[in-house]
């Protein structure tokens, strides 16, 4: 399961918490969950840092990316 947020957007970051509890209450116990980082081109607008990422990250147990669409 991707969960995928937005680094220029503390909320979605902070939504992340919401998610994992219904991923983890709806899902199978098994599931993988791996948490991905978007908008990192944009260091200007950056709210998350790739610190608290990775942290949240370790500590739910999942890998952790950093991309850009762009």
């Amino acid at each position: 399961m991707l969960l995928v947020y937005d680094v220029t957007d503390r909320v979605s970051f902070s939504d992340l918490k919401v998610w994992m509890t219904a991923i983890r209450e709806h899902a199978a116990e098994n599931i993988k969950m791996v948490l991905v980082a978007n908008k990192v081109d944009d260091l200007e607008a950056r709210e998350v840092t790739r610190f608290e990422g990775q942290n949240t990250a370790r500590e739910n147990g999942m890998m952790y990316f950093e991309v850009s669409a762009k």
